[in-house]
Formats: structure tokens, sequence, C-alpha cells
């Protein structure tokens, strides 16, 4: 690869990336350096990219994502907290709480799910993966991807309404 395709390459996939990296680490500087160092890894590896090997290099990318995340849990153990999240200043105070709680409870939600689900749930919707990168990343068929994921999605949407007060 070129300096110019690792440069579009960066510009194209960050922002996925980073939004992946967040949720399932929950940590504005975490998530940053995690960021940097999927990147960083990205050069040192590019040599090893095939296309043999790989759907496309988006999901060669993101399972160098996913690797690091791995590894950034084995050696660092850490546990999620409300105290973590960070409020932007954009909304009104009491919005902006509503909004966290909320999220907080989605995220204890999906965090329940089998890991599989849990990821590609991740990969569908803040990574904005198709199918068959999904299914090209966990080794798995497209089909199976869609099927986890609805599966996941139903068990979110389930739990989320038995916690809702009933009228």
């Amino acid at each position: 690869m070129t300096p110019q395709d690792i440069t579009l390459l960066f510009h194209d996939l960050f922002e996925p990336i980073y939004r992946y990296v967040y949720f399932r680490i929950g940590h504005k500087q975490d998530s940053e350096a995690l960021v940097s160092l999927i990147f960083e890894k990205v050069i040192a590896k590019q040599e090893s990219y095939s296309i043999q090997e790989h759907a496309s290099i988006r999901s060669w990318v993101f399972r160098i994502a996913h690797n690091t995340i791995v590894d950034h849990y084995r050696t660092r153990k850490t546990t999620d907290a409300i105290d973590d999240i960070e409020i932007s200043t954009e909304h009104s105070l009491e919005k902006e709480l509503d909004i966290t709680i909320e999220t907080e409870r989605v995220r204890i939600f999906i965090n329940r799910l089998p890991e599989r689900q849990r990821e590609i749930l991740l990969l569908r919707y803040h990574a904005q993966l198709n199918y068959a990168e999904i299914g090209s990343l966990l080794d798995i068929e497209p089909k199976s991807a869609s099927s986890l994921l609805s599966k996941a999605l139903t068990q979110v949407r389930d739990d989320y309404n038995a916690q809702l007060p009933h009228l």
C-alpha cells in the first residue's frame, strides 16, 4: 500500500473503527489510544494483507481492531461504569442524563447477549459492516450473521420492554 492508500484507508475507516471501539470499551481516552494502536498495526502489517485471505481490506482492519480489543481486555480487565460516560454541553443536562441512562440500559442488555451475538450487533451497527464482511471476520456464513443479529435484536428489545413500566 502506498502512503496515499493508507491515508484514504484511515479517512474511510476512522469513524466506524472509533465507534466500534468506543462502544466496546466505553471510555474516550482508552478508545482513542486503541484506535491509534489499531492503525499503527495496520501500517506495520500492511505487507501481510492478502485479498485471497480476506474478503476486503475493511474486514481485515476490523479483524485487527477486534484482536486489539481482546488484547486490551486481557491486559486491563476493566469494567464499564456509568461515571465514565462523558456528558457533552450541547443539550440540557437533564436531557443528556436521560440519554445517558437509556444508553447505559441498552448497553447492559447488549452486554448480556452471548459474545457472538454481541459482536455481530456491534460490527453491524457501530462499525457498519455488511453481512459478508461480518461473516469473513468471524468465519461464519453471512446468513448466519444475519440470523444471529436478528436473535440479538429480539433479545435486546424484549429485555428493554420488560424493564419498561407497564401502563
